[in-house]
């Protein structure tokens, strides 16, 4: 068996014996890798569609602090559908932030940094890379649609979606992938609804004036630090004064300065982040809804049912039904 240590697209990079992946299965545009004993628990799947798309399955974990430097030169954007993740980014261009569950996308001109993973904190969820040259000669001209810009994307660098459909894509992605379908039709078929969305979001995002770089960066360091307290109490969320006590400001510039980051209250936030770990946990295990409910700070599960329905347009017990056919 084939070792090597993969994360960058296309960096493929020999380590002698301590190599993080083992190439298990690979064919002429699959890719399948599990962790290797003592290092990495966990499997990476990869499909590459001929230079227009590179879709990566994850769900591993290290057993000792991991840093890998990157540096890019190949246009391309990137998505992320993380259902569970702690990253810390160093980069060049967009600074020092770190990453959580969530939908994000980056467009990606040439960069450098270096990525923290921390030891066994799970890594879950979906990585598409659309390279600008498909993306500018295939989307742009096919659909014309002047919200595909890519002035846009740069705009919106790190910023959280949240739209219920873009999740309900993803995870249509991470089931496909499981399954073992490779069809390349079906894939770009994905990722363009996934543009669209964004695209959809985008409007919104930029006719509100809501921009990453709109405030300082220590703020933004601040309301990242905010998202990771959300993240690690979803069952018992500390209230907004305590929460801006803990990042040493007020609660009412906190919430300003959480919105201008991330287009929404941090209630919203709260109530964003529970039903997506909902949505994982009926995803990944046969918790039943009512232990999910309380495991993600809904005490009323009749409340639970009518908020994920609001949210993701079906029923917890709908999706789980849909999910396992």
């Amino acid at each position: 068996m084939e070792t090597i240590l993969v994360f960058e697209t296309g960096d493929y990079i020999p380590q002698g014996e301590n190599v993080l992946f083992t190439s298990i299965e690979k064919s002429a545009n699959y890719h399948y890798f599990r962790g290797t004993k003592d290092l990495s628990a966990g499997y990476i799947k990869q499909l590459s569609c001929h230079g227009k798309l590179f879709i990566e399955r994850m769900d591993y974990q290290f057993y000792q602090p991991v840093s890998k430097k990157y540096h890019t030169t190949v246009p391309f954007i990137e998505i992320l559908c993380l259902d569970s993740i702690n990253l810390q980014i160093s980069d060049g261009f967009l600074g020092e932030f770190s990453i959580n569950k969530g939908v994000y996308v980056y467009h990606n001109t040439g960069n450098e940094g270096t990525l923290v993973f921390q030891p066994k904190n799970p890594v879950r969820g979906i990585r598409i890379i659309i390279f600008e040259e498909f993306y500018n000669h295939d989307f742009i001209q096919k659909f014309h649609d002047d919200n595909l810009n890519l002035d846009h994307l740069s705009n919106v660098n790190n910023y959280e979606y949240s739209n219920p459909p873009l999740q309900l894509v993803c995870s249509q992605i991470k089931q496909s992938m499981d399954a073992g379908i490779t069809s390349e039709p079906y894939y770009e078929s994905k990722a363009a609804e996934i543009l669209f969305l964004i695209a959809w979001e985008n409007k919104h995002i930029i006719s509100s004036g809501i921009k990453k770089n709109t405030i300082r960066q220590n703020d933004l360091c601040s309301v990242n630090e905010v998202k990771n307290i959300i993240n690690t109490h979803i069952s018992n969320t500390p209230k907004i004064a305590e929460i801006a006590s803990s990042v040493k400001v007020s609660a009412a510039k906190l919430q300003i300065d959480f919105q201008t980051a991330f287009g929404c209250t941090i209630h919203e936030y709260v109530q964003k982040a529970r039903m997506k770990e909902a949505l994982c946990r009926i995803e990944h295990t046969d918790d039943p809804l009512y232990r999910i409910s309380k495991e993600v700070g809904c005490k009323n599960p009749g409340r639970f049912a009518e908020l994920f329905k609001i949210t993701f347009g079906m029923s917890p017990s709908e999706y789980r039904k849909s999910h396992r056919s």
